[in-house]
């Protein structure tokens, strides 16, 4: 998945279980089919291993 620019609003990093951290933050995709400002932003999730 592809941003449509650099903006990634107000991350908020949290420990999932002992290793994993999640983080919230808004996003809005390049491929996105209505394209206002650089595509709708909506709320994101990753989980990633430390």
């Amino acid at each position: 998945m592809t941003a449509a620019g650099w903006d990634l609003g107000y991350p908020n990093a949290f420990e999932v279980e002992p290793g994993r951290i999640g983080t919230l933050y808004y996003f809005n995709r390049r491929d996105d089919a209505v394209q206002a400002n650089g595509g709708v932003r909506h709320i994101a999730r990753s989980i990633f291993t430390v």
